[in-house]
């Protein structure tokens, strides 16, 4: 529970803040303005705490500070779009966990939220250039693991990292391509579906 028992704990911290603030500047036209600005802000306090190498927030005021913060998402989204809800409740999790991160556990636990929420991006993006970022935070977020167990630079582990997706790429179009495209395992039945067993009773 030390900070001593991660290595370049300064470096992780400043990586998942960029990968954050980068992924606000994609909400920006799917969430809020008060809720945008909270997650910056939120992001820059743990950018300050990290520079000034100053003590994070006890439990008690981070848990009266996301209650805030649950509220205005609440009060700013509303409960309407339930995909845009998810999405901020994920990031907002996200963002408060980094604040409150202090043991290596706490943060493999956000490095691993993080492959979530970048892919998040594309429930409303599916751009050349979405697909370009989003594919560095991938890579930047993989260093970050990567740096939890070593103490190479960031530029080392982005390096491995980069090697490590360049491998995987072929293997990915390979499943793309050849991997038979199977219904989503979460998918409701539509009106159709649901009254087909109707149909077949009733002959």
């Amino acid at each position: 529970m030390i900070m001593n028992e991660i290595k370049n704990h300064r470096v992780i911290n400043f990586a998942l803040s960029f990968i954050y603030l980068g992924l606000v500047s994609f909400f920006t036209e799917h969430l809020p303005l008060p809720f945008i600005a909270m997650l910056s802000v939120l992001c820059g306090w743990n950018v300050y705490l990290t520079v000034k190498q100053k003590q994070k927030p006890n439990a008690w005021f981070a848990n009266g500070l996301a209650a805030i913060a649950l509220i205005i998402m609440l009060s700013s989204i509303g409960f309407k779009d339930t995909v845009v809800l998810f999405v901020a409740m994920l990031l907002l999790s996200c963002v408060f966990k980094l604040l409150q991160a202090k043991s290596k556990q706490h943060y493999q636990l956000i490095i691993t939220l993080t492959f979530f929420s970048l892919s998040a991006v594309y429930l409303f993006s599916q751009t050349i250039f979405t697909t370009l970022v989003i594919s560095t935070f991938y890579i930047l977020n993989f260093a970050v693991l990567g740096l939890l167990e070593s103490s190479h630079s960031l530029k080392l582990s982005s390096k491995q990292s980069a090697k490590i997706m360049l491998l995987a790429f072929p293997l990915a179009v390979i499943l793309l391509l050849f991997l038979p495209k199977l219904p989503a395992f979460w998918q409701l039945p539509g009106p159709k579906m649901a009254q087909a067993p109707a149909a077949v009773k009733a002959g």
